[in-house]
């Protein structure tokens, strides 16, 4: 009865170790697979544009006796050292890149430590190179090859098949610039998604806190006795410290997990949402000081004091959001709420003051209801110590790690700063946005470096022409812009 209407979820266990890093790994993959689809256009562009400029030396073969099996085979060696000395060339840089990207990124990343050159995905892309090679290579070899070779021998210029060539290597270059902009445009959402999410307030005044976790073992700490006198010794002793303006204790950073989620019964409104309607509610339990230190206000009634003892009335804090969602057109200051426990012998608490609302599921999820309970009614295990200074929170590191092991020696306790936290929240997403930029900026630059191919080798061929027209009286600036817009023509098409 008293579980009644309450649901379970269930979850891959896979899901709940990767969280959110499929999706940002999805998209450099995409990223990369673009890259690589440049690369291999580039190969293309390069290959095809070195094939059309030996056509006349394999007409010249052709016309002395060469057997076209034979050209045929000699361009696809040539491909294939091509191909084969880029590929491991490319697989060095791959293992040397990998290594550096694993050490440069945050440790939020699950199984980070993990990534390494992959042998199925290297041997990917070499197949992938080399069929770029020969597959490029190949055809204005079997071109030559069909063609006859007293025409290129005759004229010495491009044929029809050439010009053919040349209306492809056009429009794998648009195709460069498209592929290239599609990577900028995302980086650019990335970085703008990124900034929006560091300009988000948390709610609280991280600035001059440090941060000291620790959990106390049940078999040191048994029961709440033993958990509440350690609290009131680490609070005490931390308040001593030189340069400390307040602490405070919660049972779970912000940002961090949320324990304890539940939805409430409001005593006054028993009705007011039925048994399966589920509305997360995050609980806490704080120390008095805790709101002080969080730079959070009260806006009604009182925070929690020393009068909240065990024993007494069970009270609580709740949050803006938690009074606008279960309370509005009441005054929350004595009002009665159960949860996580509902029915028969349920525990009521009473609300004795509204705190500001502050995000706690992290900076890009919303301000959610909160309860927050005393410590001294519900002295926790896992302890968040706060402590706000005027000056650099960092300099308390080592006085607030002397003052919890001059209580426990043996008491294991990660210290950090609030800012630090915070950068720490975001750390995944700087890493995917500066990975997409690189990966865009190389895009954008092999997107040029093919271009400059393309525009050099028909500059090259047109030598003669220009030639001739700067003899007959035209203007370098008409030949530069004639040049210019041709190049713009293929960058436009892909933009």
């Amino acid at each position: 009865e008293a579980n009644q209407g309450t649901g379970i979820r269930l979850e891959p266990l896979q899901e709940t170790i990767v969280g959110d890093a499929r999706t940002p790994l999805l998209v450099l993959l995409g990223a990369v697979a673009a890259v690589m689809l440049i690369v291999v256009v580039n190969v293309a562009n390069l290959l095809l544009a070195r094939g059309t400029a030996r056509a006349r030396e394999l007409a010249v073969r052709l016309a002395i006796g060469a057997g076209r099996g034979r050209i045929v085979r000699q361009v696809l060696a040539e491909s294939a050292l091509l191909g084969g000395l880029g590929g491991l060339v490319g697989a060095a840089l791959a293992a040397v890149g990998v290594a550096t990207l694993a050490a440069a990124g945050p440790p939020e990343l699950p199984r980070l430590d993990e990534v390494r050159p992959d042998w199925t995905i290297l041997g990917i892309a070499l197949a992938v190179a080399f069929a770029a090679a020969f597959a490029f290579g190949l055809v204005p070899a079997l071109q030559a090859g069909r063609a006859d070779p007293a025409t290129h021998l005759r004229s010495g210029g491009p044929g029809a098949s050439t010009a053919a060539l040349g209306r492809v290597r056009s429009a794998f270059v648009a195709a460069q610039f498209a592929l290239a902009l599609v990577l900028l445009v995302g980086a650019g959402l990335f970085l703008r998604s990124f900034l929006n999410l560091r300009a988000v307030d948390p709610g609280f005044d991280p600035d001059g806190v440090l941060s000291v976790s620790m959990n106390l073992p049940r078999d040191r700490y048994p029961n709440a006795d033993a958990r509440r006198a350690f609290h009131q010794q680490l609070l005490d002793a931390a308040a001593a410290l030189p340069g400390v303006q307040s602490v405070g204790t919660i049972d779970g950073l912000f940002l961090g997990e949320l324990p304890r989620l539940g939805t409430p019964t409001i005593e006054s409104r028993p009705d007011q949402f039925g048994p399966d309607t589920k509305i997360p509610v995050a609980g806490r339990t704080v120390s008095p000081g805790f709101f002080s230190t969080m730079g959070l206000e009260i806006v009604a009634g009182r925070g929690l004091d020393e009068t909240d003892r065990p024993g007494g009335v069970r009270v609580a804090v709740v949050n803006e959001t938690f009074a606008r969602r279960f309370l509005a057109g009441l005054d929350p200051i004595g009002q009665r709420f159960t949860w996580l426990y509902q029915g028969e012998g349920s525990q009521w608490f009473t609300i004795v003051g509204v705190v500001e609302g502050a995000r706690q599921a992290g900076l890009a999820a919303p301000v959610l209801p909160a309860v927050f309970n005393a410590l001294a009614q519900y002295p926790p295990s896992r302890i968040e110590l706060l402590i706000r200074t005027a000056g650099d929170p960092r300099s308390l590191a080592r006085a607030a790690t002397r003052v919890v092991h001059e209580i426990d020696p043996n008491l294991p306790v990660s210290v950090r700063t609030l800012d630090q936290a915070l950068a720490d929240q975001l750390a995944p997403r700087r890493f995917v946005s500066s990975l997409l930029g690189v990966f865009a900026l190389a895009a954008l630059t092999l997107a040029a470096i093919g271009i400059f191919g393309v525009m050099a080798y028909v500059v090259g061929r047109r030598t003669r022409e220009i030639g001739i027209r700067v003899a007959l009286g035209a203007a370098r600036q008409r030949l530069l812009f004639d040049v210019l817009r041709e190049g713009m023509l293929h960058a436009g098409a892909g933009l």
